[in-house]
């Protein structure tokens, strides 16, 4: 009778207002110093075979106390590692069902890595039928990566050689690593695939690109956008701002990048990488992502307080896996915040149709060239920082006496001379703009 899977194995408890299953993991206070010593978070389904595991010595588990696995239970696996190893029954239908738990833990940047145990046997049954030292073993000779795991259990059934079956095994994969916001493990994972399946590596990145475009701009209700394959921008000289112009700042680039960064963000656009070889290929990124990245690479911050309390929301939020979308930013406390965040949303504010002239833009069709825009709006305000540092070297240099040190002259030459040569660079990523 005991035997008998109809019977339940723990007792699911109900939800209250104190007791809320969604946000909590049963066993994380006893696992938690074991998760970080051992960088790595067991996760089971009930308490049962926490309390079993723990008693076999195995002590850096915890369990979704038999709820489906939530966003607020992934957040609390990482505060504490970025490694997660699930402990799946041997019960395939079960499995399968389970497989959306993967996909969630894929989406909030953490590695997964999958045991299944045999037929019939959990956590807690297994562990009591072996020592500890056997359960350790097999834990350790039977752990898989979620690419091996998915490909063994969905190949499994029969239909397994039907091209067709094959087909539909490889989307739901491809779909699985499209979800991890690492661009290196992306890479990774898809030649796996390819190796694995006798794919061509391109088919796999072009299906990449295509769902994760999807799944960026689906965050915002939008259209998927289109880019044209070339578009020739001109080069962007130093712009003086005049009191006829309609933004409320004395700095064009800047407002023009902290605009672009809060109302694309989200958006999916596609950049060109090169590997250790020289090698091209394309590279598939959120806005956010590469505005962050950019600025970080050269050290550079807004030099408006406001733009510069926003643009680090955004960053850390990347650094924590999440997109800020503009509605999230009306919320903050911050009412100069909240008042560039609005005017950016209603278009209060207008760039000079000066600026925008000579630069080629045209706000009200840029989602349609959103990468034209987006690496133009970088390099303008990467130009405008360098015409600024030059300016101030020049006035620096006047500013030298006979009593100052000759070696101070000859440094801010050397910057200077380093900066025009910066300068020259932007200068021409700005007239060739390539879309790839």
């Amino acid at each position: 009778l005991l035997a008998d899977k109809k019977i339940a194995k723990y007792f699911n408890s109900p939800e209250s207002i104190i007791y809320n299953k969604s946000d909590i993991l049963y066993g994380l206070f006893f696992a938690k110093g074991d998760i970080i010593k051992y960088d790595n978070c067991f996760l089971v389904e009930g308490y049962t075979d926490v309390i079993s595991m723990h008693q076999a010595g195995i002590t850096n588990v915890v369990s979704s106390s038999g709820t489906s696995l939530t966003h607020g239970q992934i957040k609390l696996i990482r505060r504490y590692t970025q490694n997660v190893t699930i402990l799946y029954d041997g019960d395939a239908a079960g499995i399968k069902a389970s497989f959306r738990g993967i996909d969630l833990l894929l989406e909030e940047g953490l590695n997964v890595r999958v045991v299944l145990f045999p037929d019939g046997d959990d956590p807690d049954s297994y562990s009591k039928k072996v020592s500890s030292d056997a359960l350790n073993n097999y834990i350790k000779e039977n752990t898989k990566d979620f690419v091996t795991f998915k490909a063994e259990i969905l190949l499994s059934g029969q239909g397994a050689q039907d091209p067709l079956q094959r087909s539909k095994l490889v989307h739901d994969i491809v779909h699985s690593i499209s979800l991890i916001p690492d661009d290196i493990s992306r890479s990774i994972y898809s030649k796996e695939i390819s190796s694995r399946f006798d794919i061509d590596q391109s088919i796999i990145q072009q299906e990449l690109i295509k769902l994760r475009k999807h799944n960026l701009t689906k965050q915002e209700d939008q259209p998927q956008t289109q880019t044209p394959s070339y578009v020739n921008i001109p080069v962007a000289p130093k712009v003086q701002p005049s009191s006829n112009d309609h933004v409320p700042y004395d700095d064009y680039a800047e407002f023009d990048l902290i605009r672009i960064l809060v109302k694309y963000g989200v958006y999916a656009i596609e950049i060109e990488g090169s590997n250790e070889k020289g090698e091209k290929y394309l590279i598939e990124t959120s806005v956010a992502e590469l505005i962050c990245s950019e600025l970080h690479k050269d050290e550079l911050t807004f030099s408006n307080e406001t733009f510069n309390k926003i643009y680090h929301i955004i960053s850390e939020g990347i650094s924590e896996k999440v997109f800020y979308k503009p509605s999230n930013l009306l919320r903050n406390e911050n009412q100069e915040i909240v008042k560039v965040i609005t005017g950016i949303e209603t278009d209060t504010y207008e760039l000079s149709h000066n600026w925008l002239k000579e630069r080629n833009i045209d706000t009200n069709h840029e989602i349609d060239k959103l990468k034209v825009a987006v690496l133009t709006s970088i390099y303008s305000f990467k130009t405008d920082k360098i015409f600024r540092r030059i300016n101030e070297i020049h006035n620096e240099i006047n500013k030298l006496t006979d009593e100052d040190e000759p070696s101070r002259l000859e440094d801010l030459l050397i910057e200077q001379m380093n900066l025009e040569k910066v300068k020259v660079a932007f200068a021409n990523k700005l007239g060739r703009i390539i879309l790839r």
